[in-house]
């Protein structure tokens, strides 16, 4: 398996202040509207990479059946700054 702790765009990239951002107008190229209908607010006015996405749409159904219906509520997403 191979980690990329290098480029902007990894998944695997740590960043604190040993790691900054090489690119600081660095914007994903998978950026996706979040698509779940479990959530208390609507997701779909917010953005997350793809894969990040998936993970949280299947994370609200969880919570949503789970939790005998009651959703999450999103607040912040992917921010450019």
């Amino acid at each position: 398996m191979q980690f990329d702790f290098a480029s902007d765009d990894s998944y695997q990239r740590y960043l604190d202040n040993q790691h900054p951002f090489v690119d600081l107008d660095y914007v994903p190229g998978d950026l996706e509207l979040i698509n779940s209908d479990f959530t208390a607010n609507d997701a779909s006015r917010f953005e997350l990479r793809q894969k990040a996405g998936e993970m949280f749409a299947d994370m609200a159904w969880h919570f949503w059946h789970d939790f005998s219906g009651d959703r999450l509520s999103i607040t912040s997403a992917y921010r450019s700054a």
